[in-house]
C-alpha cells in the first residue's frame, strides 16, 4: 500500500502542475471561478491516465497533458451538472453558480471545455476529446429525463456508461496511447475503465443516498442505483457490494496479463479499493 500511495503523490504532483499552467493561462476575468471548481477533487481521471501510460510500458510525463485535458472535461460538466440540479455545493465549497452567478458558471464551464479540448488536440487526441464529450452530454440528458419517470436498471446502466464510466474508459484508453501501447493493450486498458467506472459509480450512488445528511440527488429525484432497485441500506452492503465486485473483477481480468509495472499495480489498487461498496462509506 506504501507503493501505491507514494506513486498517487508522484502523479497528483506532476497533474497539479499541469493544472496550474492552465490557470495561468486562462482569462482574467474567468480565472477565479475556473479556479474555483478545479482545486480539490480526487484526480482519479488523470491519475487513471498516468497509471495506464506506465501499464502500456510509457512514461508518464507524455501523459499528463492528456491527463489534464480529461480531467477538465469532467469538470466542466460538473459545473453545467451542478447548474442543472441546481446544487449548492460541490467538494466542501460553494458551486460555481452559487459563487460567481449562473453566467459566469456557464462560461467558466465552457472555457474548462476548451482548453480541455485543445490539450488533447495537442496529443493528436482530437476525436477521443469530442468523443467524451458528446457522450457525458448525452449521459447527462438521459439522468435529466429519468428525474420525471420510472426507469429500468438497463437504463440505469446505460446512463451511467455514458455520463460516467466512458470517462474512465477514455482515461484509461488515453494513457495506453499516449504510453506507446499497441492496439490490443489500448483495448485491454479500456475494458478495465468502463468496468471500474462502472464500479464507481455504484459506489458514488450508494454513498450519496444512504451518507449521513440530506442528499442533493434524492430530493431532486435523480434514479440512483437504490432507488431504481428499491434498495434498503442492507440491500446496498449485500447487493451492491456484489455487483460492484462484479465489475471490479471485470476490470481486474482485462488487464491481468499485461506485464508487471508500476502503473498495472496503481490500477490494480484503484480496482480493489473502489471496487466495493467500504471504499465508499
Amino acid at each position: 500500500m506504501e507503493k501505491f500511495e507514494l506513486a498517487l503523490e508522484e502523479y497528483r504532483k506532476e497533474i497539479e502542475k499541469g493544472i496550474v499552467g492552465v490557470l495561468s493561462r486562462a482569462p482574467k476575468n474567468l480565472r477565479d471561478s475556473v479556479g474555483h471548481i478545479i482545486v480539490g477533487g480526487k484526480r482519479l481521471r488523470p491519475i487513471m491516465v498516468l497509471a495506464s501510460c506506465e501499464a502500456a510500458g510509457g512514461e508518464i510525463k507524455k501523459a499528463v497533458g492528456g491527463g489534464v485535458g480529461i480531467e477538465l472535461i469532467h469538470t466542466f460538466s460538473l459545473v453545467h451538472d451542478d447548474i442543472m440540479d441546481r446544487s449548492e455545493e460541490r467538494r466542501g465549497r460553494k458551486c460555481v453558480h452559487v459563487e460567481f452567478g449562473t453566467s459566469t458558471a456557464i462560461l467558466a464551464g465552457d472555457l474548462l471545455e476548451a482548453i480541455g479540448l485543445e490539450l488533447m488536440g495537442r496529443d493528436g487526441l482530437s476525436e477521443k476529446g469530442t468523443e467524451l464529450t458528446k457522450r457525458i452530454c448525452e449521459g447527462q440528458k438521459m439522468d435529466i429525463d429519468f428525474e420525471s419517470k420510472e426507469i429500468k436498471d438497463e437504463e440505469y446502466f446505460r446512463m451511467i456508461e455514458l455520463k460516467t464510466a466512458y470517462t474512465f474508459k477514455c482515461a484509461a484508453e488515453v494513457g495506453a496511447i499516449l504510453g506507446g501501447g499497441e492496439e490490443s493493450v489500448v483495448e485491454k486498458l479500456g475494458v478495465y475503465g468502463m468496468n471500474f467506472g462502472m464500479a464507481f459509480q455504484i459506489g458514488d450512488d450508494i454513498a450519496d443516498t444512504f451518507s449521513s445528511g440530506s442528499s442533493d440527488d434524492l430530493e431532486a429525484g435523480k434514479k440512483t442505483m437504490p432507488v431504481v432497485s428499491g434498495w434498503s441500506f442492507e440491500d446496498a452492503l449485500t447487493k451492491g457490494d456484489d455487483l460492484m465486485k462484479r465489475y471490479s473483477e471485470r476490470a481486474l481480468d482485462s488487464i491481468s496479463e499485461l506485464e508487471e509495472s508500476r502503473g498495472k499495480d496503481v490500477l490494480v489498487a484503484l480496482a480493489q479499493r473502489y471496487g466495493r461498496v467500504g471504499g465508499f462509506i
